[in-house]
């Protein structure tokens, strides 16, 4: 009866290992899945920052003159590559 008993407990942690292992396969995959959305989902932001940027400095590039103008220019330039570094 015992070597039943300690076959039975054999099997339930066998068992066991298998579902933490199932649930870890899982997981893993669920995980890899999310990390795929959320990097689309900032490259998407990153790009829409970008486009926003140039059209912003593109527009003020016109109506701005001197040297206000100039200074504008250059913190739009520096942002849109801080930008570029999210990417």
């Amino acid at each position: 009866m015992d070597e039943l008993e300690d076959l039975l407990n054999e099997l339930r942690k066998t068992l066991e290992r298998w579902n933490v292992q199932t649930v870890g396969i899982a997981m893993q995959g669920k995980l890899a899945a999310e990390k795929k959305t959320t990097d689309k989902t900032h490259k998407d932001a990153v790009k829409e920052a970008e486009n926003s940027f140039s059209s912003s400095r593109d527009q003020l590039e016109n109506s701005l003159k001197g040297g206000f103008a100039k200074k504008v220019i250059e913190v739009f330039d520096e942002q849109e590559k801080e930008l570029k570094v999210f990417e």
